[in-house]
């Protein structure tokens, strides 16, 4: 099947060739129940429908096709470039992306955890454009597992349910989903100031070390765990970052550079003394606050 409604006719083929109709049957009726369930929550709703645009190739860009947009609508939002269901997944370029203006950015590269997302970020990091998208600039970027969106099945149900309550915030049919998805889901947040209710915080993008700044977004609790979010990104442990301790400053009067990120290190070698140093631009510091400043790091003299 390429389509949601492909995949039901799918089950129905099965269940004759296997003789057990009847069970056939029912899961069909169990699981279009699960989809207008959400349909009619998602009526309810007053806010428009997000455009969501989901990338299953990071080099070259490639976005999902099939049933993801189908999966999308049934969600409450709906396909940022303008896909129908059944459509091939294709190459797209980053240009198309801008105009898109995606709501919502998924990132789910073809048979990939979030684990091993995390590792191919930076194929985006790297990129000017990907630093335009307002979602990127609004922290409206996910991680998603994708076993949720493959393999047409009634899973492709749970996929919906999932993106429901990411997106549209409706509740899935069981609290246990919540626990289910813990590890399936992660979410860009970078906050930089927590006032005194979690929901109260500033945030801005992180050009460094882009995948150290994503979170879980569910808990066993029944919720999008905001603060948890939080207390992982501040959580020095948890940073992939390798402190260099500075100890002298040679600017008369300078403070030293504080614990930060670089943007870009590029390493020169001195003619008149044979040795290296370290030319050190921009970054960010242990808040998230961007810097614009530029260091020369080098070796004591002494050693």
């Amino acid at each position: 099947p390429t389509t949601l409604e492909g995949m039901f006719d799918s089950i129905a083929t099965i269940a004759t060739a296997l003789d057990i109709p009847k069970q056939g049957f029912e899961l069909i009726m169990a699981t279009r129940q699960r989809l207008h369930r959400i349909e009619n929550e998602v009526a309810k709703l007053k806010t428009p429908r997000p455009k969501v645009l989901s990338l299953e190739g990071l080099a070259p860009l490639c976005t999902g096709g099939h049933w993801l947009p189908d999966m999308k609508y049934a969600s409450g939002c709906v396909d940022a470039l303008g896909d129908e269901g059944g459509c091939p997944a294709r190459l797209i370029t980053w240009d198309e992306i801008l105009s898109s203006a995606p709501d919502i950015l998924v990132i789910s590269p073809c048979s990939a955890s979030p684990a091993r997302t995390l590792k191919e970020l930076h194929l985006l990091a790297s990129t000017r454009e990907f630093w335009k998208l307002h979602c990127v600039q609004k922290g409206e970027v996910y991680i998603i597992d994708h076993e949720c969106f493959s393999r047409p099945g009634p899973r492709l149900v749970e996929g919906v349910e999932m993106m429901a309550s990411l997106f549209r915030g409706i509740s899935p049919p069981t609290s246990s989903c919540y626990k289910k998805w813990a590890n399936d889901v992660l979410k860009y947040q970078c906050c930089t100031e927590k006032k005194d209710d979690c929901l109260n915080m500033s945030v801005s993008h992180c050009t460094t070390e882009l995948s150290s700044r994503f979170a879980p977004c569910f808990e066993g609790s029944g919720s999008v765990d905001i603060c948890r979010s939080q207390h992982l990104i501040n959580d020095p442990s948890k940073s992939t970052l390798k402190l260099c301790q500075v100890t002298r400053c040679t600017i008369p009067g300078s403070d030293l550079p504080t614990n930060r990120s670089a943007h870009c290190i590029i390493p020169v070698q001195r003619r008149e003394s044979n040795k290296i140093s370290l030319f050190l631009f921009g970054g960010e510091n242990q808040l998230g606050k961007r810097l614009n400043d530029t260091w020369e790091l080098h070796a004591p003299s002494n050693g």
